[in-house]
């Protein structure tokens, strides 16, 4: 789990290794998927979410070891 706040993750279900960082961060997304088997993208509906996706994808495919990629996509549910 990719978190800014590594205080808030601490306090989610185990199982789960928490790396904090930003998608904004080429330094992060460069290490944040090493030694990762799959990746599971949720991000949150923002005026930066398409650049944190392109990120994210680029960052999980650069030759680090991730063999499955997620995404959930809920622009579709915002109201104006």
């Amino acid at each position: 789990m990719l978190t800014r706040n590594a205080e808030k993750a601490a306090a989610l279900t185990s199982g789960a290794r928490a790396v904090t960082g930003d998608l904004l961060d080429p330094s992060t997304v460069r290490s944040a998927f090493q030694g990762m088997d799959g990746v599971f993208l949720l991000n949150s509906v923002s005026t930066t979410e398409s650049h944190e996706g392109r990120m994210a994808v680029n960052g999980a495919r650069d030759g680090r070891g991730v063999e499955g990629f997620g995404l959930a996509d809920f622009s579709d549910t915002m109201t104006e």
